[in-house]
């Protein structure tokens, strides 16, 4: 999926925003003018200061960084005490992509000047890009004490603060709204924090503020979508990635935002060739290298050759596309299979893979790759075309022996449970476990917890329920799981690897879904073309697990 990213930042700006001149500069029809006086006046006098600065400055100022950086540099020679001059050529070497030499001359202009909110900024910028980032706060809260309006500081601080403490973001972001109204990227940020906390609607008012600031701001527009896909407003979200890419067509999140609208809708067609923009996006791609081997999408044989098919994301696309794999097999390839190591097992009872790999772990020569969710590319996959024969994954059955004996005592029916997972800043799927008890309360079944973690305000009421068995400590990986789900009759689980391996077992799975869901459920079914054993129930409101815990409760006094 798309990941949003605090964008704009000040330290994205241009260098001259962070300039500090001595007097006010000439107007802009001057500046060429300017430049060549003190060009002139340099040629007669190499040592003279005032042109030395007020030259770095223009040069600055028109992007120039090479020049000024020389400039800044015969300037300190001739006068080291200026602070003025360090924190300028600290500017130079931040837009030069140089920031550990940035972060040096801004520690000088803040030793020589502690007074100056500019230099203590600059400097948290700086330390923010060579990512020394409780030292970039330490920085943004001096120049705050120093100048508490000030824009930008409240911005970047905002920026680093979000993701351990998005209140105190917030409020720094309505801090340096406050003081620049017309400030659209601290509008876009404040959206994104707000669309993280999942206020959509509020998220949505933020990134529009930024659009009537800067109409052509392709990182507002892109957001805009994420924050309407996010409350079902799938038209609209791609109007606005389609505005985005039209502003700046290789804009990453935009491309793969829309794609993934686009799959969601049943569009398949549009919305794989949008999917592999996945592989730009900087979550995806840090540490991430391609093999220097031919990427397969179906267009040539490969009868006779090895080929490396590799997990790449979650564990559950992982298991979704690893349906691809007797099909890759079947046009006479040797397959070279590479997973997740908490899959490696479970995926011993997949057809096709001559070798199965954990990631990270040597692989032997291949002739060629695919990752496992290109291959619906390669296959040219529509709905009508998904290959949905199930099972194509089963527990191994050393783990199911183990797993008979732990399960002996319990009675039928037997339902799995899975309710928590990892948390998501797009999709609210966990279930607080108190919200399931009308479930619990059902006296004619018995529930298993398929988690192998029980989140710790879950733990008392799950003790305390007679009909519930938790077992997770003695899982090791999802072959266990698999084990576990083959002995109950009925799996109930919220969007996870549990509910696509559930699926991809055959087992009746029950789904239970939040009102913006994964692309793969699709919009508004019931059912699910890529798990036939699957049935969807989902929120009808945002937050509203009340209504899908009662509609499971109804839908279970006819299960048997």
């Amino acid at each position: 999926m798309a990941r949003e990213e605090l964008q704009g930042a000040p330290a994205d700006l241009a260098p001259a925003g962070a300039v500090v001149e001595e007097s006010a500069p000439p107007p802009p029809e001057g500046e060429a003018a300017a430049e060549d006086g003190y060009e002139a006046l340099l040629a007669k006098d190499p040592d003279n200061l005032t042109a030395l600065q007020k030259l770095s400055v223009l040069c600055l100022k028109r992007g120039a960084l090479e020049d000024a950086r020389t400039l800044l540099e015969r300037l300190i020679k001739r006068d080291p005490a200026s602070a003025d001059a360090h924190n300028n050529l600290g500017a130079a070497l931040q837009g030069l992509k140089r920031p550990a030499e940035a972060v040096a001359h801004f520690e000088r202009a803040v030793a020589l000047d502690p007074r100056r909110p500019e230099a203590h900024y600059n400097l948290g910028l700086a330390k923010q890009r060579v990512g020394r980032l409780a030292e970039a706060v330490e920085c943004c809260e001096r120049a705050l004490a120093l100048r508490p309006d000030y824009p930008e500081a409240n911005n970047t601080l905002a920026v680093l603060l979000s993701a351990r403490d998005p209140e105190r973001a917030l409020a720094c972001f309505h801090r340096a709204i406050a003081a620049r109204p017309s400030y659209a990227d601290a509008h876009n940020n404040l959206g994104i924090v707000l669309q993280q906390l999942g206020r959509y609607e509020e998220a949505v008012a933020s990134y529009r503020s930024a659009l009537a600031i800067k109409p052509d701001h392709p990182d507002a527009y892109s957001n805009l979508g994420l924050a309407l896909r996010s409350l079902n407003r799938h038209e609209e979200a791609i109007r606005c990635f389609e505005t985005a890419q039209a502003i700046k067509p290789d804009h990453v999140d935009a491309q793969l935002g829309e794609g993934l609208v686009r799959l969601a809708l049943g569009d398949y067609a549009a919305g794989w060739k949008k999917y592999v923009w996945r592989h730009l996006t900087a979550n995806f791609s840090h540490g991430k290298k391609r093999p220097r081997q031919p990427l397969w999408l179906g267009n040539w044989d490969i009868s006779g050759k090895t080929i490396l098919l590799h997990g790449e994301q979650g564990l559950g696309d992982t298991i979704m596309f690893a349906r691809y794999v007797p099909l890759v097999a079947q046009r006479g390839a040797r397959i070279v299979l590479a997973v997740q190591r908490p899959l490696t097992a479970v995926m011993t009872t997949l057809k096709g893979p001559e070798v199965i790999r954990g990631q990270g772990e040597p692989v032997p020569p291949f002739d060629c790759f695919c990752p496992l969710p290109t291959l619906p590319l390669a296959f040219q996959t529509n709905v009508a075309t998904i290959p949905a024969d199930v099972p194509y994954l089963s527990a191994p059955p050393d783990r199911l022996a183990k797993w008979r004996t732990a399960f002996a005592s319990i009675p039928r029916p037997r339902i799995g449970l899975m309710w928590a997972g990892a948390t998501s800043p797009i999709y609210r799927r966990t279930i607080p476990l108190r919200l399931l008890q009308p479930l619990l309360d059902l006296r004619e079944f018995h529930f298993v917890a398929l988690q192998k973690d029980v989140p710790k305000e879950d733990a008392p009421l799950l003790e305390s329920t007679r009909m519930a068995t938790f077992l997770g400590k003695q899982q090791a990986d999802l072959a266990d799981a698999a084990a576990m789900m083959a002995l109950v009759d009925l799996v109930i689980t919220i969007d996870t690897s549990i509910a696509n391996l559930a699926g991809a077992m055959g087992k009746p799975t029950w789904v239970l879904l939040p009102f913006s869901t994964d692309w793969r459920w699709m919009l508004g079914r019931k059912d699910s073309p890529w798990y036939p054993t699957a049935r969807l129930f989902r929120q009808p409101k945002s937050d509203d697990w009340e209504s899908v815990v009662g509609e499971v409760v109804e839908a279970l006094a006819d299960f048997h």
